[in-house]
C-alpha cells in the first residue's frame, strides 16, 4: 500500500525541485533522509520535509516499519506563478516571475519476492564450509599458539631489560643533579 504526502505551492522552482527529487528516487526512506540532509540545494530542504512526513503518515497512521520503506515516487509539478515587477532604467519596469511548485512523495513498504531470499539455500550452502573449518583450525591452531608465546616471552624479557636500565640510570642521574645544585650555591 502506497502512503502519500503532498506539500503545496513551495517557493521554488519546479525545475530545481527536479533535481533534488532525481537523487532520492528509488532509495530507502531511512537513506533518503540522510541524503537530503547534506545536500546543499534550497529545494534538499523542501523534499526532507515532505519525505519525512509520508514517513510519519505511513509509520502512525497505517502501522508499516520504518526501516523497510521505499520511495516508490516522488515528483514535482508547476504552481502558480506570481507576476511581479522591478524598476528598470528609463523608467521602464521589468518582470519578474515568482515560480511555485507542488511535491508528492510516495512510499510503500519494501516487499521481498520468496525466490530471492529463501533461509533453506543460506543454511545448505553455508553447512559444508562451516564443517571443514574447525578441522583447519585445529591443524593450525597449536604453530600459532608456539609462535605467539615465543613472541611473549622476547617482548617480556625486552621490556625487563629495560626496566632495570631505566632504574639504574635514574639514582645515579639524581646524584649528579643534586651534586651540581650544591656546586653552584657555594
Amino acid at each position: 500500500m502506497e502512503v502519500r504526502a503532498h506539500t503545496k505551492y513551495l517557493p521554488i522552482s519546479s525545475q530545481k525541485l527536479r533535481l533534488v527529487c532525481d537523487q532520492v528516487r528509488g532509495m530507502d526512506a531511512e537513506e533518503a533522509l540522510i541524503v537530503l540532509k547534506f545536500m546543499p540545494q534550497k529545494g534538499s530542504d523542501l523534499v526532507y520535509k515532505t519525505l519525512y512526513s509520508a514517513i510519519s503518515n505511513a509509520v502512525n497512521n497505517f502501522d508499516m516499519d520504518r526501516e523497510e520503506l521505499v520511495i516508490t515516487q516522488i515528483f514535482a509539478d508547476e504552481g502558480p506563478s506570481m507576476k511581479r515587477y522591478k524598476a528598470g532604467a528609463r523608467g521602464r519596469y521589468k518582470p519578474r516571475v515568482r515560480r511555485t511548485a507542488h511535491l508528492t512523495v510516495f512510499v510503500e513498504e519494501r516487499e521481498y519476492d520468496e525466490d530471492e531470499y529463501d533461509e533453506d539455500d543460506v543454511v545448505t550452502t553455508a553447512a559444508p564450509v562451516a564443517a571443514a573449518a574447525p578441522t583447519a583450525v585445529a591443524e593450525a591452531q597449536p604453530a600459532v599458539e608456539e609462535d605467539v608465546a615465543e613472541e611473549v616471552a622476547v617482548a617480556q624479557e625486552e621490556t625487563a631489560e629495560a626496566a632495570e636500565e631505566t632504574v639504574e640510570d635514574a639514582p645515579a642521574d639524581d646524584a649528579e643533579n643534586a651534586e651540581n645544585k650544591t656546586e653552584g650555591k657555594e
